[in-house]
This record gives C-alpha cells, sequence and structure tokens, in this order.
C-alpha cells in the first residue's frame, strides 16, 4: 500500500515549508485508525514514520511557531496514538514525546478566552498521549496535568472529564480507568503528602516527636482542603458530576445491550458485553457467566469503584458542609444522576452479586469433580472478595444518596432497588459465609430504611421486597464462622478449651455487629421513619444474642483474672516459703519477684480487674463492642461516631446535629443525656467542624502511610 498524500506532502516539505494545511491534512488522514496503522506498521513506511514524528515534534517545541499549527501538530500525534498497537506507543512514540520541553507546557497555560476551547482539547489530547505512551501511568499523567493545568484544580477535572466522556464510544478501558484513577488521586492526601518510608524518616528526624505533623511537607493541610472545596464547586458550576454519570450510564446501557465499545477498542474481535447480567430484572438467571462478561463486569466494577471512592473522599475531606449536602442532593435531585444510580450503579451491584453465585456453584462443582487446583483457588478467592468490596463501595454511595432525600424516586429506581432487595435475599445463603457479604446485607438494608422502603407500595411494591429480605435474615439459624471476619482479636483471647462465643454468630448477629461499627452518620436513625421502627423490631433478636455474647465474654475475662491472681497469690506464698526455709530461690527471677510484691497492691485495687477486662457498658451496642477509636472530643455522646455536623451544648456535651434534631424533635428541647432542658440555640459549632474536618484527613493520611 502507498503513502497517505497528505503524509507524504508532509514527508516531501521541510520544517520551515510545513504550514497548517499541510499538518491539518495529516492529522485528518490519521484520524482513520486504518491509515495510521498502515504508517506505524508497513517496514516500508518506517521512514516516513519517523519523520512525520521528527517533524511534528519539532514545530511543537518551536515556540515561535504559529499556535493553531503547534496544536495541529499536537493533534497528529495524538492521531498516531489511536491504534492499540503497544509496541509502538511505548516505543518509538514514548521516545518522541521525551524530547518535548518546557514550551509546550507553556503552550497549554495560555488562557486566552478566544483559545479556551482549542487549549482544554489540547490538554486532553497531550494527557491522553502521556497516558498510552507509559503505559497508563497516572502518576506522570498527574504530574502533567498539574503543570499545563497550573496547578487549577478546575481545569484538571475538566481534562479528566474530556476524556472521560468524548472517548466514550470508542475509549479502552485502562484509558478510562487511567482518567479515573486519576480523579480518585486527586482526593487523597497522600497524592499532595509524603507518605510512607519518607514520612517515617522524617519522623525518626523529629526530636520532638512530632509524628502526626512531620509527613506534612509542603502541602498544608488547609490547602488540601481547599483544594478538594475546588473539585466539589467545579462539579457543581460545570455540571461535571451530571455530564460524567450520564455518559457512563450510555455506556453501562450499550453494554447490556450491544456490542461493547471499549472492548472493541482493545481489538477483540468477539462481541462481549454484559448482556442479561446487567440488566436487573434477568440478572439472577444468568447462572453461567462467560470470560468475556467476566472481564467486561470487571472493568466496569473497577471505573464504578473509583468514581464512588473519590466522591466519598470529597465528603469525608471537605471542610464546606454545604458544598457535601449538595452534592448528596445532585446525586439523586438531579435526573442523569438519578437514571444512573436507577440504570447503572444498582444494576452493577445485582450483577456483581450474581456472577459471585454464579462463580461459588461453579467453584463447588469443580471441587465435587475432583479437577479444581489451590491456584485456580486463590485466584477465585481473589477475584470474590474484588466482586463484593465493589458492591460495598456502590451501596456506601448509595447510601449517603438516599439519606433524608429531598425528591422522590422514579419507577425504574424503585423497581432497581426491589431487584436489589430481591436478589440478596435470593443470595443471601451464599453471602452470608464472607465478610464482603454481610456488609452487602447490611449495607442493603440500610439504603432501605433511609429511603423508608417499608411505606413504599406504589408504583412498585418495595414493602414486600423490604419485607421479603428481612425475613431471611431473621429466619436464618445457620452459625456462620468469623474465620474471615474481622473481629477484634481480643474477643478470641478466651481460656484453653473454653468455645469463643464469637466464634459462630447469627447473620442478624453480624449485621448488628457491623452496623454498630459503622463511622458513617448517613445511617436513619429517626424513630418517624416507619422503616427504621420495622428495623430495630427485626434486628432486636440480633441485638440481644450479641449482648448475651458480650456478656459471656466479660464473665469468663473476670474468672480468668480471677484464676491468674490466685494463681500468683501462691506463687507469692511458695516464695516467701521458701525464703523461711533459706532454700536456693535463683531459679525465680526478678521480675517474678516484684510482681509478688505488688500482688496485695492489686488486689486492693478491685478496679484494675473492670479496667482490663470487657467490662459492658451501658449504651449502644457500638460502645459495649469497643471503645471508640477517635478523640472524645469529635465523638457524637448518642451514635458514638466522629461527628460531621458537631453542635456543643453549654454543658460541654457534644452531639451530632442531625441526632440532637431527632430527639428534639420527639422529646423537646431536652440534653439527650440528662434529660434537663436546654434553652439555647441548636447551632453547629463551626471551629470544632474544621478541627474534625482536619482530623479526617490526618487520619486518612496516617492510616495509607502505615
Amino acid at each position: 500500500m502507498s503513502l497517505h498524500p497528505a503524509v507524504q506532502l508532509l514527508c516531501d516539505q521541510s520544517i520551515d515549508a510545513i504550514g497548517l494545511t499541510t499538518v491539518s491534512s495529516v492529522a485528518a488522514a490519521l484520524g482513520d485508525v486504518s491509515v495510521a496503522t498502515d504508517l506505524i506498521q508497513r517496514p516500508e513506511q518506517v521512514k516516513a514514520l519517523q519523520d512525520v514524528l521528527n517533524k511534528c515534534m519539532s514545530i511543537l517545541k518551536n515556540d515561535a511557531k504559529n499556535f493553531t499549527l503547534r496544536l495541529a501538530c499536537l493533534e497528529c500525534l495524538y492521531t498516531l496514538s489511536q491504534p492499540p498497537i503497544p509496541v509502538f506507543r511505548t516505543g518509538l512514540l514514548h521516545k518522541t514525546l521525551d524530547s518535548m520541553n518546557s514550551s509546550v507546557e507553556e503552550l497549554l497555560v495560555r488562557t486566552s478566552p478566544n483559545d479556551a476551547e482549542s487549549i482544554s482539547s489540547a490538554r486532553e489530547m497531550l494527557t491522553v498521549l502521556i497516558f498510552r505512551t507509559t503505559n497508563y501511568d497516572t502518576r506522570v499523567g498527574r504530574l502533567l496535568l498539574e503543570h499545563t493545568c497550573n496547578g487549577n484544580a478546575g481545569s484538571m477535572l475538566e481534562t479528566l472529564l474530556r476524556i472521560t466522556v468524548h472517548h466514550r464510544e470508542t475509549c479502552e478501558w485502562p484509558l478510562l480507568q487511567a482518567a479515573l484513577l486519576s480523579l480518585y488521586e486527586l482526593t487523597l492526601p497522600a497524592t499532595y503528602y509524603a507518605t510512607g518510608e519518607d514520612s517515617v524518616a522524617e519522623s525518626k528526624r523529629d526530636s520532638a516527636g512530632a509524628a502526626t505533623d512531620s509527613s506534612l511537607q509542603t502541602f498544608t493541610l488547609e490547602s488540601f482542603q481547599a483544594r478538594i472545596a475546588a473539585l466539589l464547586t467545579e462539579m457543581r458550576e460545570h455540571r461535571v458530576l451530571e455530564q460524567l454519570l450520564t455518559s457512563l450510564r450510555l455506556s453501562w446501557c450499550d453494554s447490556t445491550c450491544k456490542r461493547s465499545p471499549p472492548s472493541l477498542a482493545q481489538g477483540l474481535a468477539d462481541s462481549v458485553m454484559l448482556g442479561a447480567l446487567g440488566r436487573p430484572d434477568v440478572a439472577h438467571t444468568v447462572t453461567s457467566v462467560s470470560t468475556g462478561q467476566q472481564m467486561e463486569l470487571q472493568n466496569w466494577l473497577a471505573a464504578f469503584s473509583l468514581l464512588c471512592r473519590a466522591m466519598d473522599n470529597m465528603v469525608e475531606f471537605c471542610c464546606e458542609v454545604n458544598l457535601v449536602t449538595e452534592m448528596r442532593v445532585r446525586l439523586l435531585g438531579d435526573p442523569g444522576c438519578h437514571d444512573w444510580l436507577a440504570s447503572a450503579a444498582v444494576p452493577a451491584v445485582i450483577a456483581a452479586i450474581q456472577s459471585f453465585v454464579s462463580d461459588v456453584d461453579a467453584s463447588a462443582s469443580l471441587s465435587e469433580s475432583g479437577t479444581g487446583s489451590d491456584v485456580v483457588a486463590s485466584t477465585t478467592d481473589a477475584m470474590r472478595c474484588g466482586l463484593l468490596a465493589t458492591a460495598v463501595t456502590l451501596l456506601r454511595l448509595l447510601r449517603m444518596a438516599l439519606y433524608r432525600p429531598v425528591v422522590g424516586f422514579t419507577k425504574e429506581f424503585l423497581s432497581s432497588m426491589a431487584r436489589l432487595a430481591e436478589q440478596v435475599q435470593r443470595a443471601e445463603r451464599y453471602l452470608r459465609h464472607e465478610y464482603g457479604g454481610v456488609l452487602v446485607m447490611m449495607l442493603t438494608v440500610q439504603c432501605l430504611v433511609n429511603m423508608n422502603g417499608i411505606v413504599l407500595t406504589s408504583p412498585v411494591n418495595l414493602e414486600e421486597a423490604f419485607r421479603g429480605l428481612l425475613k431471611a435474615i431473621l429466619l436464618d439459624n445457620t452459625e456462620c464462622t468469623l474465620s474471615n471476619f474481622r473481629i477484634d482479636a481480643g474477643r478470641r483471647s478466651v481460656a484453653p478449651g473454653v468455645r469463643n462465643p464469637f466464634e459462630k454468630m447469627l447473620v442478624v448477629e453480624l449485621i448488628v455487629y457491623l452496623a454498630s461499627q459503622e463511622d458513617s452518620p448517613f445511617c436513619e436513625t429517626n424513630s418517624s421513619n416507619e422503616s427504621v421502627v420495622a428495623y430495630g423490631q427485626a434486628v432486636c433478636i440480633g441485638e440481644r444474642l450479641l449482648e448475651e455474647k458480650h456478656k459471656l465474654v466479660f464473665e469468663e475475662n473476670m474468672l480468668r483474672m480471677q484464676f491468674s491472681l490466685l494463681q500468683r497469690l501462691f506463687m507469692l506464698q511458695v516464695l516467701q516459703s521458701c525464703l523461711t526455709v533459706g532454700m536456693d530461690v535463683d531459679f525465680l527471677s526478678e521480675d517474678d519477684v516484684c510482681q509478688g510484691r505488688n500482688l496485695s497492691a492489686e488486689k486492693e485495687r478491685p478496679e484494675l480487674l473492670s479496667e482490663k477486662g470487657l467490662h459492658p457498658q451501658r449504651g449502644s451496642t457500638r460502645s459495649r463492642a469497643e471503645p471508640t477509636r477517635h478523640p472524645t472530643a469529635y465523638v457524637c455522646g448518642l451514635t458514638k461516631k466522629l461527628m460531621r455536623e458537631p453542635v456543643v451544648l453549654k454543658n460541654g456535651r457534644r452531639f451530632e446535629y442531625d441526632a440532637l434534631q431527632n430527639v428534639i424533635g420527639q422529646l423537646g428541647h431536652v440534653d439527650p443525656i440528662s434529660g434537663e432542658a436546654i434553652d439555647e440555640e441548636i447551632e453547629v459549632d463551626i471551629a470544632l467542624q474544621q478541627e474534625i474536618s482536619a482530623y479526617r484527613v490526618k487520619c486518612a493520611l496516617h492510616k495509607r502511610g502505615s
């Protein structure tokens, strides 16, 4: 095949003679993927390919050249990256881009209103180029964005949005996920702060021992919170969230109804789509998930998970509650976002559960036939954990969106939620054996409670689905092992030969326990919500059983400590007897002697027993289960959770605004703990709110660093 005329013309001209018409013609020609592929792969066109790359890069780097001409050269390089040929992308094209200089970045920092669209398009092309040539390295792509956008969070967000939306129909999965991963990383404190080994080394050098702040190097906590606020503001003002979710919904629908564009872009010859697995009304009929469907679903779940985690981080770290509230309202109130929840997010959860069930059944069949292997089992376990983890991530976002909704629900959304409840009910016997599975059950119930599903009977009977799920959970008397549950190790520390009461638990007990560990403020507790009352009545059995087990553990610990005390007293008597008769006592260590001397003091301080034991405190299940992980000043006196909108009464007690309002709505203006009347305005303490917001960021940073 001969060289394309436009490409031939560019090769024949000198760099100084090349004009906009020539370069534009080449860009248009290479826009045809077949032409670009021939130029890259045909041996006889290698010299022409090298010529195009060198001349386009030389013009792009030359700040004396025309602005539009330089952008046209960038477009030529971009179109050459379109064919999915990794060897070329990460080889010759990457080497060409390595020769870029600062003038290219300066070109894209221009702020002229007349060039705004051209600059945005150029940033998009260059970012895509960098992603493709670095094998989708988000660190490199993000640094480039930081420079070309001059650190402007709004411009960075806009570029990532353009990549996701504009490449929807022909986007390769790695590119879509790289853009969403970059968005997610923009919401992480660790992206801006020194963490890990650098942080540890810095902490060791800090003679004052102030490790909590030593990792904050050049990017202050306030500037990070300002960036999060800027991201949320940009999303609101330019409807970024709405555009992104609408685009993803359309792509999800494409994948469930016809050939999947992202899969085709990877060069796969066969038609790969989710099909029935992606449709909530028939997903449960898919008993065997093909490899292609599994790959497609994994890609979708990875993309949705990154987006949900990014939004969750914005909610978690933003110091301006009004911006968070606005985003929550838009998630349900905007038609595009609402449709994404109904047509993509909830169906994705259902698909993940069905794929999990299908895989469990397939593995069971392999085990029975003896054809399974340890390697396959390990891979399968990791895949199952990933399916459930993504389902949990999506459900957490859904729970947040459904917390105290200010708009109604569409029929499609109600139908999807009913299908979700039915799917979880069907899969309950599979989910109960996995930590993630029980979380899926718990979060599904909480979502239904938040939307007060018990009263929603038309146009979709959500009440029936909700009650059916609760009934399935309550009637399941199977005792589940805790080998894969993150239960406090202290609860397994029982005496040898004594059965750990937390070793096996009913499903309802597990749900009650995990619900008590939730830090999220987006769980409805107001008794004016009929679903809250119904849920409370349903799980009271589990709460009672859990309380009995806590009591049993406490009693066992008390007996163990008393036994230990008697042993040490006996040793002391033996020691005294030995000293009396003058026997050699060298076999006793100094620590044992000191321990014996302190026994009488411990005997006279019985309160030490309750301090060391698992003393069942009065109050919520959470307070009985474990002490709060957060400073008392930041924890609500009612919910025992980290506060988001703290209210400080004159008597010093601190409550979450919503929790206090619930009490006031039911009992009047009284202190929820003492019952005393309060005659003060209920207002959020802004200073304390800022402290807690900063504390959240530090917790996330140090958790990641550790």
